[in-house]
């Protein structure tokens, strides 16, 4: 699994952001009522991710367009600047973007170099990372293809990291811990949680969502911060994709990737559950073909509760594959701290109805429906 790259501004770095906004002034930092024609939309880096070796130099750039979708051919003023002191001894970079290589930056760690952009009354921001190498690789190629046993297929909300790979086909040599930024199909940003940065601690007259990069769905309290790697949010088939600049050479490569439904899944039956409709434990799961759900009463056993699982197709519902002798069909008497698994094996959606039999108030006697799709 690759290394999460967590983000926590620096005392330096916070005064050094404080300090280069404050330049602009309040004007520069401060939401102002303004046409859509001349307001920024999202910052765009450029190049996204690089590859430099040690004394070679690269020009990173901040694009936007305006909300109306009209390019911005310049910014009042660009500030570019790493977030932590110690960055300072992998790369340098000047007052106009221009990246140089000083020493090889650790494997799976590039630097990133953020780029805030001032025009008129409206800001907007972008990351490039770069890595840095000892020495050039001729010839470089770039591939994000799954290499056996691995297979570009993977389920829902997991983690999944891709492995790129950045060599010589020649020599065979590689660079080693290449981390990438990676960027999805128009249409297929949706279905995916991929990487987000942000600063914290940033001063109190910038808003937030000027410092906070995310390309894909936005889930509240999350803190993704993993190159090469993204979570399916639900299933569907997508196109990623990677770019790199390595050595001055862009390198570009695609996968066309499916995001299933999970093999298991879980419906959990608590109190806060019960009034909360739902929550962090939902009644409605979905399974791949031949998927298991578990059903869980998590009460505490002072509650004395008991719950049934009544399907509306109790056939469909076999015995678990860790216990093909065990229980079929409708689940009874599920008391507390018990769980009790069954597995669907041909695509449909079944319904169901839970029943807490017995109990405290004012527990006993609740009832709901949830339903299991299989696809």
């Amino acid at each position: 699994m690759t290394k999460m790259h967590k983000v926590r501004i620096t005392l330096m770095s916070a005064g050094l952001l404080t300090g280069v906004l404050g330049c602009v002034g309040e004007q520069g930092i401060t939401t102002a009522l303004q046409s859509a024609a001349v307001t920024l939309g999202p910052g765009v880096a450029s190049p996204f991710n690089a590859i430099i070796a040690v004394g070679d130099t690269l020009t990173v750039t901040l694009h936007a367009k305006t909300i109306t979708g009209t390019p911005v051919t310049s910014f009042d003023s660009v500030v570019y600047f790493t977030l932590f002191a110690g960055d300072t001894q992998y790369v340098n970079v000047s007052r106009t973007g221009l990246v140089t290589g000083l020493r090889p930056t650790n494997p799976s760690n590039p630097i990133g170099i953020w780029m805030i952009g001032f025009k008129g009354n409206a800001v907007t921001s972008d990351i490039a990372f770069v890595q840095v190498t000892q020495t050039v690789l001729s010839g470089a190629q770039l591939s994000i293809q799954p290499v056996p046993p691995d297979s570009a297929q993977w389920p829902v909300g997991l983690f999944k990291e891709l492995s790129p790979l950045v060599w010589d086909p020649v020599s065979g040599n590689t660079v080693s811990g290449v981390a990438l930024r990676l960027e999805f199909g128009p249409g297929d940003s949706s279905s995916v949680t991929c990487f987000s940065e942000g600063i914290n601690d940033i001063p109190a007259n910038v808003a937030p969502n000027v410092v906070m990069k995310n390309g894909c769905m936005f889930r509240p309290a999350s803190d993704f911060n993993g190159f090469n790697a993204f979570y399916g949010l639900k299933p569907d088939t997508i196109w990623i994709y990677a770019n790199v600049r390595a050595y001055g050479v862009p390198l570009r490569d695609s996968l066309r990737f499916v995001i299933t439904n999970p093999s298991t899944n879980y419906v959990t039956f608590l109190p806060s559950m019960l009034a909360a409709a739902g929550g962090a434990y939902p009644l409605d799961v979905a399974l791949v073909p031949g998927g298991v759900v578990t059903f869980n009463n998590s009460f505490d056993p002072s509650f004395a509760t008991s719950i049934d699982v009544t399907f509306d197709h109790p056939e469909a519902a076999t015995a678990s594959p860790d216990n093909p002798d065990g229980p079929s069909g409708n689940v009874h008497g599920l008391t507390s701290y018990m769980s009790d698994s069954r597995q669907f094996l041909t695509a449909g959606t079944y319904g169901y109805t839970y029943t807490i039999t017995d109990g405290t108030a004012p527990f006993k006697g609740v009832t709901g429906r949830g339903t299991i799709t299989v696809q």
